[in-house]
């Protein structure tokens, strides 16, 4: 998936998520969309979603899914914005 793609979703994936883009700007181009909490600010039990190009060539792309929560990693928020995020990259036929 080529960077520019991903920039031209970026609305979409953040109201299909219900996470906050904040854009990193770096030499391997981080895009992370957080969990807000209640009150609008990240808490340190957030879901993150963080994309990482490998390789600009073949515009490889790794999406990690991940949560910050003390007591279960692999927390039924952090299942749900895998779900949300798989049908949202999922292909569509024309």
């Amino acid at each position: 998936m080529h960077r520019g793609n991903w920039e031209q979703l970026e609305g979409v994936l953040s109201a299909g998520l219900g996470m906050h883009c904040n854009r990193r700007n770096s030499h391997d181009c981080y895009q992370i969309w957080h969990e807000r909490s209640a009150t609008g600010k990240r808490s340190r039990a957030a879901v993150s979603v963080t994309l990482h190009w490998k390789d600009s060539r073949t515009n490889v792309c790794h999406v990690t899914v991940s949560s910050q929560e003390n007591d279960h990693p692999e927390s039924t928020r952090c299942w749900a914005a895998s779900v949300r995020l798989r049908r949202l990259l999922v292909p569509v036929r024309p």
